[in-house]
């Protein structure tokens, strides 16, 4: 796979909402994006139960569903609208602390993968 560095960062932060019986039934995934001078910020509301969540993401509308394998959150985005599919592995580190997602980007250009580290707030 060949690598290219992308003129953007990303960074984010992560957490589970109060009151759930098991961590991360329920996951807010916020990421602060900036590329060219421009700053974005993205808030995937997900349930790790496998049902499809609808949402938008930088204007366009995108399908969200996420599920556990293992020790692993897996969501799967969605963007027909712009022939995009995200997949995010998404282990949590043994203190909690931190969310690492590995994606991978399947789109009609080509496909691709990141990582993201998320810190819990």
């Amino acid at each position: 796979m060949r690598r290219r560095k992308l003129p953007c960062s990303l960074s984010g932060r992560h957490h589970s909402i109060p009151g759930e019986s098991k961590p991360y039934e329920t996951l807010s995934i916020v990421e602060d994006q900036s590329a060219g001078g421009a700053q974005s910020t993205t808030t995937r509301k997900i349930t790790t139960d496998g049902k499809p969540a609808t949402l938008e993401l930088n204007g366009y509308p995108a399908t969200c569903s996420a599920v556990w394998e293992g020790q692993d959150i897996v969501a799967t985005t969605n963007m027909e609208s712009v022939g995009l599919k995200f997949t995010d592995r998404m282990p949590l580190s043994p203190d909690g602390k931190t969310l690492t997602s590995k994606v991978q980007i399947s789109s009609s250009q080509g496909d691709g993968e990141l990582t993201i580290v998320f810190d819990r707030q």
